[in-house]
């Protein structure tokens, strides 16, 4: 059965590292693997590095820039059919399948269609793209 769950990356401000906003990833796992988009909210902490948007309230606590879609990329449970996947990245333990291992075995930046479903439809829509993708991708809709 596939089950679809949201998980955040907290945003990051310092002299080391530069800025990013939080992160938002949706996710759609199954016995396959998952499907996972990423999306950044453009709101991140005050630090040293000061706010992409020269309107954005200070005040607030927050440095604001543009949202955008982070990419899709499905990670497969690691096994004797993906094992030879050389152009792609393995994990030892990959946080998107409970620890398994995986390889990202397929991925694309251009993800339009995940962004104007989350805008209209909101967690609903992101879902329902990624199952399509899931089922596509693996042959199974579990």
């Amino acid at each position: 059965m596939l089950k679809f769950s949201v998980t955040s990356y907290k945003g990051y401000n310092t002299k080391e590292n530069g800025q990013h906003g939080t992160e938002l990833a949706m996710i759609v796992s199954g016995e396959q693997g998952a499907c996972v988009w990423r999306f950044a909210t453009g709101v991140g902490p005050m630090g040293p590095w000061p706010s992409m948007d020269p309107d954005s309230n200070m005040l607030a606590g927050v440095n604001i820039a543009r949202p955008m879609g982070m990419g899709f990329v499905a990670h497969s449970e690691l096994n004797e059919r993906t094992a030879h996947e050389e152009d792609y990245t393995m994990n030892d333990s990959c946080e998107f399948l409970e620890g398994r291992p995986c390889v990202c075995d397929y991925q694309y930046s251009l993800d339009n269609q995940f962004t104007q479903a989350f805008a209209c439809e909101g967690f609903s829509g992101v879902e329902r793209i990624l199952t399509e993708h899931y089922v596509r991708h693996y042959g199974v809709s579990e």
